[in-house]
């Protein structure tokens, strides 16, 4: 085709999603902390969870198959930033990794948690 843009993972924006819960943050914060936790409400597409590095905060890491687009792949997911009670950041180790391979930089687009009385 001509004129087709081809774009890979790394071409991806960071998303942010938001939701609310009837819990005080620090609460929210500490279930999100530990990354088993992750495994219950991620299970409609994420499956063999596999753990490694501490079990909470910075530095805990999955590694997990992802079903995607009738497509399977492992993905590690890492806490890389945890702000106790209004903030946890992951990101996608392999894509991060990739992206610095490929010269690109940190693109690594974490996710975080911030409650609403703290967004900009």
């Amino acid at each position: 085709m001509t004129g087709a843009v081809v774009c890979s993972v790394p071409c991806m924006r960071p998303v942010t999603v938001s939701t609310e819960v009837p819990y005080p943050p620090a609460q929210v914060h500490d279930f999100l902390e530990v990354m088993a936790h992750h495994e219950r409400f991620t299970d409609h597409y994420l499956t063999d969870w596999r753990y490694s590095g501490p079990s909470r905060g910075f530095g805990a890491r999955a590694t997990v198959t992802a079903a995607l687009g009738g497509t399977r792949t492992d993905v590690s997911i890492e806490v890389i930033n945890s702000e106790p009670p209004h903030r946890v950041v992951e990101h996608n180790a392999e894509l991060a990794r990739h992206a610095s391979e490929d010269g690109g930089g940190d693109r690594d687009g974490g996710g975080g948690v911030t409650p609403p009385d703290r967004r900009p």
